[in-house]
């Protein structure tokens, strides 16, 4: 009964994080309309197209009022994340708060990536929670970090395939995390970019959001590290 609850919890704070970047991010409060309405006609929803993933199944994928798609991040982030929150918290305790707070967090930082193109540096804080709850053996000391931030400042700055944003989160990682566990992000993060754009070819001019793959990553990461 207590994963469930896990499992319910992260699926709502996703939801919540995912609405709460939706709505900063263009120029609205995350609290004001209090109702959830389509992005499309404006027709607030009913409280059961609110329920996360169900809504968005029980739609068939579509607004119930104009049939616009929705987006399928949505779901898939509640999925995500639910499935994260009940494999990682086992207890009722600070630890299992500070993971629901790094897995909030790294939804909405996707979430602000897939959608705007940017993120917000203050809800990185969220993820500083991360040195306390794991542990990794990071072999050579300082050295291989250096060397691999001095790799991506040149990534930014010459070949601009890394944004300052990219940037910014993998810094907290390695101040959180250490190198190796960021290396494994990244090196995750960069096979999912390859896999999904195989399956689905991004158009040739515009951004491709890096931040939610990394977002994934660090998740995938986090249950790699978690105690069994």
């Amino acid at each position: 009964m207590l994963k469930l609850y896990f499992f319910l919890l992260g699926t709502i704070l996703a939801s919540f994080a995912g609405l709460a970047a939706f709505r900063l991010g263009a120029g609205q409060s995350p609290w004001s309309p209090g109702r959830s309405y389509c992005d499309h006609c404006q027709q607030r929803l009913a409280s059961w197209q609110l329920i996360p993933i169900c809504g968005y199944l029980l739609q068939c994928g579509r607004c119930r009022y104009c049939q616009t798609p929705l987006p399928i991040f949505y779901p898939l982030s509640e999925l995500l994340t639910g499935g994260a929150a009940l494999v990682l918290c086992h207890t009722l305790s600070p630890y299992s708060a500070g993971i629901l707070l790094v897995l909030t967090s790294l939804v909405f930082l996707a979430s602000t990536d897939h959608f705007y193109q940017f993120i917000y540096p203050t809800a990185l804080s969220g993820l500083f929670p991360l040195r306390l709850l794991f542990r990794a053996a990071c072999p050579g000391g300082w050295w291989p970090a250096l060397v691999l931030f001095a790799i991506l400042l040149l990534f930014v700055l010459l070949f601009r395939s890394l944004g300052w944003g990219d940037l910014e989160f993998l810094t907290i990682l390695f101040l959180t995390l250490g190198w190796y566990p960021t290396a494994l992000v990244l090196l995750t993060a960069c096979l999912l970019t390859i896999t999904v754009n195989f399956l689905a070819p991004p158009p040739q001019h515009g951004h491709v959001p890096f931040m939610p793959k990394l977002a994934f990553a660090t998740g995938i990461i986090m249950l790699v590290m978690s105690p069994a």
